[in-house]
């Protein structure tokens, strides 16, 4: 691994903290929707750090992978619902994030095994996330009242799930298809998902940081 690769690993590894940071030293001003994403990246936190112990001590750490999932879904529509104004979208989220949340609590028990690969999970949920990124956005266009974006916390926040979530199951993708060819773009995409990574968790802290700044 060259030296750039092993530096964006190692930041990958503990970017969580910058937004758990902001977070925390702006917890007083964080409201329904942003209290839910920094606890939302504090057991993303909790799970890297079990999951990397697990790998370390040679044991299985797959099931850690599909709790991540179940949570990612669990606080992602929690977000979604209390930034979304209207009726019909936030219904829309409540019903494809309850049946997002079923499917994900029994697909390993039923469908797979735990300790086998969640790629269709991790799938499926990247797809929903982007339907509900573009639901807000859509809404942002169709309001009358005129906003700062920039001043924003849900739209930093939407813009990172997004950029993550829409890129990462790409990159899964061809990481899972170049594995049985060029083994060395395997190390190249695992250092573009971890770059990506670094920006997601960079874009939600600023969202947490802006949320002093508005009260949606």
């Amino acid at each position: 691994m060259p030296w750039w690769g092993e530096l964006i690993y190692a930041i990958g590894q503990c970017i969580t903290l910058f937004p758990i940071a902001i977070g925390l030293y702006r917890i007083k001003h964080l409201n329904s929707s942003t209290l839910a994403v920094f606890f939302w990246m504090c057991s993303m936190l909790c799970i890297q750090v079990y999951s990397t112990l697990q790998y370390n001590a040679g044991l299985v750490n797959l099931p850690s992978y599909h709790l991540m999932v179940f949570l990612n879904a669990l606080f992602a529509s929690y977000f979604f619902i209390n930034i979304l104004s209207n009726k019909i979208l936030k219904w829309t989220v409540i019903l494809s994030g309850f049946i997002l949340l079923v499917f994900l609590a029994i697909n390993p028990f039923v469908f797979i095994s735990m300790e086998k690969s969640n790629g269709l999970s991790m799938a499926i949920e990247s797809y929903v996330f982007m339907v509900w990124c573009f639901m807000y956005l859509m809404e942002l266009l169709k309001r009358e009242k005129v906003i700062q974006l920039f001043d924003s916390a849900p739209f930093f926040i939407v813009i990172g799930l997004l950029l993550y979530f829409g890129t990462a199951q790409f990159i899964q993708l061809l990481q899972w298809y170049v594995s049985r060819h060029i083994k060395e773009l395997v190390h190249l995409f695992r250092y573009i998902d971890n770059s990506i990574m670094i920006v997601y968790y960079f874009i939600i802290g600023i969202g947490l940081w802006k949320t002093k700044l508005q009260k949606t």
